[in-house]
């Protein structure tokens, strides 16, 4: 149950940054970099205050100098990732992007299996295929509804290619990070993460800002309520999906979040029927639900990772050292 309550609430913050992002593309405004660094810029305020006063200067300090490499790699995986989805859009149609950022459920089953060394039972793999079937059917009602082809007349088709690749990339390195982030998380917990990746993506976006965006981000007039308003917004719903998605991912597991992440399509088509004037079709429900019931079965038989079991193994030491500690001096 919780796991479905966090993944649909993860949904709606994802279809709040697609949504943003199709109104942002259907101004003209491309500046993805500037999207992530304003949402990245929070994130650092927010969760290094709060790691130093959790951990004090001297272990913040510390983890600086034990896992600064660690944290800067994750952080250009996480910038270069969004950078990519968001570019997407601007060469290729939304049902494209639909389809192809679905390639990041199958890299996180594998890496699952590979990195986190979990051994997967038939009723996780059966609850996986349900949830991308219902996902298929979400494009292919998109389809039948000619919904996608109000988006496809903002991109030049000679160049959809590229939009293509540009997901197919930013799908695998989002698998990869998340793999990365639940190895973390389990071990660090979701502030010292947070606050880290936060910092070195800010800086990987900045860089990046400066060198590519900054004369398309100059021209864009902010003074327009209908361009500051979802930019702003873009970056609200990012700034709460990435402290809530650390949290869930803690609290079930990287693929389980993903599977709960495809039903964000279905968010996404709601919200078009009222803001692009969509066209509604039963499949959308269809869909949705064999979605739900596809993590449901999943969740069926829970999984552990090489590193919940360490986890739980070093708990069990600790409380039988702090039980003995007791006897003793009850003795």
């Amino acid at each position: 149950f919780l796991s479905i309550v966090l993944g649909q609430c993860l949904s709606l913050l994802i279809c709040g940054t697609a949504v943003t992002s199709g109104l942002l593309q259907s101004m003209s405004v491309n500046v993805p970099t500037a999207q992530s660094l304003a949402c990245f810029c929070c994130l650092t305020l927010i969760f290094n205050i709060w790691n130093i006063k959790l951990v004090g200067l001297a272990g913040y300090n510390d983890i600086f100098r034990n896992r600064t490499l660690k944290y800067m790699f994750l952080g250009i995986l996480e910038v270069e990732a969004n950078y990519f989805i968001i570019k997407a859009y601007h060469y290729t149609s939304v049902t494209s992007v639909q389809i192809l950022d679905c390639l990041t459920t199958p890299t996180v089953l594998l890496l699952s299996k590979v990195i986190l060394k979990r051994s997967f039972k038939w009723s996780n793999y059966l609850g996986v295929v349900i949830c991308l079937v219902g996902a298929g059917l979400l494009v292919l009602s998109d389809v039948l509804t000619g919904n996608h082809e109000k988006s496809e007349l903002s991109y030049n088709l000679s160049q959809s290619w590229k939009g293509n690749l540009l997901c197919i990339l930013g799908a695998v390195l989002y698998g990869v990070s998340n793999i990365c982030q639940e190895a973390i998380v389990c071990k660090h917990g979701s502030i010292e993460y947070l606050a880290m990746i936060s910092y070195f993506a800010s800086i990987v976006s900045g860089v990046q800002f400066a060198v590519f965006e900054r004369h398309d981000f100059l021209k864009v007039d902010f003074s327009l309520l209908f361009i500051s308003l979802p930019f702003a917004f873009f970056a609200l719903c990012l700034v709460v999906f990435y402290s809530l998605m650390s949290y869930a991912i803690h609290k079930t597991s990287a693929i389980s979040v993903n599977l709960n992440l495809l039903s964000s399509d279905f968010f996404s088509l709601l919200a078009g029927i009222f803001l692009f004037h969509y066209k509604f079709h039963p499949l959308y429900f269809a869909s949705f639900s064999l979605i739900i019931f596809g993590v449901v079965m999943y969740n069926l038989q829970s999984v552990k990772s090489h590193y919940e079991e360490e986890a739980a193994s070093m708990s069990a030491v600790v409380t039988k050292e702090a039980n003995e500690i007791v006897l003793e001096e009850t003795n």
